[in-house]
């Protein structure tokens, strides 16, 4: 488990656990990956893997906690090497996840390129569910033609210091969404715990995530903290500017707002 991540749970008041299997996993009668093997995975570490294929670690009919098999997961990845090392161990180059995509089909869709290109050598264009186009912005499924989005989520963050500080969880969460490449942050429900939290705590959250201008925000606060980002006449509470490329949805009767990311792309949230 890569640090952030790692941090993000105990944080959060999750302590690291092992990955456990999902309910397709068992429907489909697989069994666990590998603790080591999806270790060296995550970590992109071929001789950690050769080490646990030696010790007995399988890479078929096991899926990791998002029901994707060895080879899938390190395709997704973009790592050629423990795709090579899985395909010589006899990985099947034609496997599934869930959605019906192959290795190639993940890929391509990432824009993987040396990966999809080795997958495809071994006959996995063949099998592939059709993701063409991907890498230069397809979707190459069913609505293909619309451009590629990754979307960080998380919710109910209820920061309240001294309990949980911002300057503590938010960094994490920041560089989870650099990590994993994502173009929009979402924050929904009750990012704080409550209406009273230090003007200073809100403006340290904003300066953060201002910060950060090629990540576009949308912050959408619950019942805990809905007016947290609003002026409320007589209050005598002041909220910060918000960065430009923070969008706040705070209408109780709902709202859609368009945001344009950096990449020049403009989305719809609501």
């Amino acid at each position: 488990m890569v640090p952030w991540r790692r941090r993000l749970r105990v944080l959060c008041g999750h302590a690291p656990s092992r990955p456990v299997s999902t309910a397709a996993a068992a429907a489909d009668g697989a069994k666990k990956l590998s603790w080591a093997l999806k270790a060296a995975i995550d970590g992109n570490d071929r001789a950690a893997a050769e080490a646990a294929l030696s010790a007995g670690a399988e890479i078929e009919g096991v899926l990791d906690s998002n029901g994707y098999a060895p080879l899938l997961l390190a395709a997704r990845r973009g790592n050629a090497a423990l795709c090579e090392l899985f395909l010589a161990h006899g990985a099947e180059v034609g496997s599934v996840d869930r959605d019906g995509w192959t290795a190639y089909d993940l890929a391509n869709f990432f824009g993987h390129t040396e990966v999809a290109d080795l997958l495809s050598a071994r006959g996995g264009a063949d099998s592939a569910a059709g993701t063409e186009g991907a890498a230069d912005g397809g979707t190459g499924g069913p609505e293909d033609g619309a451009a590629s989005l990754r979307v960080l989520h998380t919710a109910d963050l209820h920061f309240d210091p001294p309990h949980r500080r911002v300057e503590e969880l938010l960094p994490l969460v920041l560089e989870a969404a650099e990590a994993e490449g994502a173009s929009l942050l979402l924050l929904a429900g009750d990012i704080f715990e409550h209406g009273r939290v230090p003007e200073a705590e809100v403006a340290l959250f904003l300066e953060l995530l201002g910060a950060r201008p090629g990540l576009s925000v949308a912050l959408l606060p619950g019942n805990h903290d809905v007016g947290i980002f609003a002026e409320v006449p007589g209050s005598g509470r002041e909220v910060p500017p918000i960065p430009p490329n923070v969008t706040v949805l705070s209408e109780a009767e709902g709202t859609i707002k368009q945001i344009q990311l950096a990449s020049g792309q403009r989305v719809s949230v609501w």
